[in-house]
């Protein structure tokens, strides 16, 4: 509590002496009228409402830094937002925000998009975003499609699910049923096996293509 305390007044200082303080660990100057605390901008702090908030995945990506931030358990989106920080530093909380908890992240060069949560946005910087009640669940995997990889990416939930996304359409196939026992959104299956993640799932996609 009591570094919390001194942590605090630290900021408050910094925030009322227009950024005139020097210390051993650092310093504060104006960067173009933006607060700079050896190298920390405070004004792209990110927020949610929720009991935690982390970042998911910083990507960059079309001329600039593209960040999600997560809360700990929202399948089903949330208040997290889709930042954009540009080259400047200004940061734009992008309109299309859904939320959720995501850490998958992939460039598809094929199609010259950038896959990070539920988004996918083009080499211009346009988004476009997959609903979660369209594809539910904590997305933590993206990877190349085995039979398609010019129009097609997987993507692979915390808890078992496991879709495909067609990169022009945004069309979604569900091939797993995600295990939070949400209502199924296709005709995946409901796996029966217990500790089943993205990770293992996406490690043995290659050999199940063998089969």
């Amino acid at each position: 509590m009591y570094k919390l305390q001194l942590l605090l007044l630290f900021i408050i200082h910094c925030v009322f002496t227009g950024g005139a303080f020097s210390a051993a660990e650092g310093k504060v100057e104006a960067d173009g009228g933006m607060k700079n605390i050896a190298g920390i901008y405070p004004h792209l702090t990110m927020y949610n409402k929720d009991a935690e908030c982390g970042t998911g995945a910083v990507v960059p990506w079309a001329g600039s830094l593209w960040v999600i931030i997560y809360s700990p358990h929202k399948p089903m989106g949330s208040t997290d937002k889709l930042y954009e920080i540009t080259g400047d530093l200004k940061q734009i909380i992008r309109p299309e925000s859904v939320g959720g908890t995501s850490a998958n992240r992939m460039i598809h060069r094929e199609s010259n998009q950038l896959n990070i949560g539920s988004y996918l946005i083009d080499e211009q910087g346009k988004v476009r975003v997959i609903e979660p009640r369209r594809m539910p669940g904590r997305l933590t995997g993206s990877a190349r499609h085995l039979t398609d990889p010019e129009n097609k990416i997987y993507i692979a939930t915390m808890e078992e699910g496991l879709y495909t996304v067609d990169v022009k359409t945004l069309e979604v196939t569900e091939h797993i049923r995600d295990g939070n026992g949400l209502k199924a959104v296709g005709d995946g299956v409901r796996s029966k096996l217990p500790g089943w993640s993205s990770e293992k799932i996406l490690f043995f996609l290659p050999f199940y293509s063998l089969q």
